[in-house]
């Protein structure tokens, strides 16, 4: 069984596109569990109908209070999930009918070639798409410039490339995730790079997923080589250093959450020193990201990376 987690916050507009994709997969062995964070819109009623029409494969809850984000909504799921996998769905994209199947399938070779007791995760490309799901891009990765093997430690501790809704966690993955984050706004980089640490990330080099990018989530991916995106990231400084400092506190809060044990030391060691760079002086993080090789991927980001150091 692959449990499905789907949360929910006032995505009425277009939450039926995206329930009804679930539904289409072509693998059937699924359980789909959405909760609604507190909706004001017609989300509550749009889930409710899809549930008493398939209460076999949906399962419905909503909080009485709002969890505060999507992550907290997600790792509260992920906590009372118990699927041999685990996947994530945001409430705006649409699925390919065979999203399921070949992240499976991807999941089952990388389980046969290190072991299904190591945790492991899969994630795919993305098709960008409009809010009327015209395509802006057939691949996420070729319009962000994005390398799918910098998935290192290294390498995610400074920029996350693996995106939540095209995820798949296996089961000794999910059982160690047992701490819920809270210094950090985002689950997928959270999850991956504890998976560096400790398992194995894989990718599938396949659109699994239309991404559609519209006025509410417009800081998603964009075409950095065009001179708009450019000049937005340049006059968005305070953006661009809040990322910086999100990393540096999710790396020293997973190093005290996890220990050297769980992380390894090597790792722990590296998360617990890149965790402290946010009170050192600028010399000093900019000599601890150089002699570590803490890079973020081609020169426009390595510039706003030692500008917002």
């Amino acid at each position: 069984m692959i449990d499905i987690l789907l949360a929910v916050y006032n995505g009425e507009k277009y939450l039926t596109g995206q329930i009804d994709s679930l539904l289409s997969q072509s693998y059937k062995n699924i359980h789909i569990v959405i909760r609604d964070d507190g909706s004001s819109d017609g989300s509550v009623g749009i889930i409710e109908k899809y549930a008493a029409k398939y209460p076999e494969i949906i399962d419905f809850d909503v909080n009485k209070k709002n969890s505060g984000s999507p992550r907290a909504n997600f790792f509260s799921m992920l906590a009372q999930s118990r699927g041999e996998y685990v996947m994530f769905c945001d409430q705006d994209d649409i699925w390919t009918d065979n999203k399921v199947k070949l992240s499976l399938e991807k999941m089952k070779r990388a389980e046969e070639s290190y072991g299904s007791n190591t945790p492991i995760l899969v994630h795919s490309d993305l098709m960008v798409v409009d809010e009327n799901v015209f395509p802006v891009s057939m691949s996420m990765f070729h319009l962000q410039h994005l390398n799918s093997r910098r998935t290192g430690v290294r390498n995610l501790l400074v920029q996350n490339i693996v995106t939540g809704c095209t995820m798949m966690l296996n089961r000794s993955l999910v059982d160690r995730l047992s701490y819920t984050p809270k210094m950090v706004p985002l689950h997928d980089w959270w999850i991956a790079l504890f998976t560096a640490c400790c398992g194995r990330i894989v990718f599938l080099d396949v659109p699994t997923v239309l991404y559609r990018r519209h006025e509410k989530n417009y800081c998603g991916p964009q075409d950095m080589s065009s001179p708009a995106y450019l000049m937005n990231r340049a006059k968005n400084g305070k953006r661009n250093r809040q990322m910086l400092l999100y990393g540096y506190r999710q790396a020293a809060e997973m190093a005290e959450a996890y220990g050297s044990e769980i992380l390894g030391e090597k790792n722990y060691a590296l998360l617990k020193g890149y965790g402290e760079l946010e009170k050192k002086p600028y010399p000093q993080r900019l000599w601890f990201v150089l002699s570590k090789g803490i890079l973020k991927s081609g020169i426009i980001r390595k510039i706003g990376q030692f500008i917002y150091l």
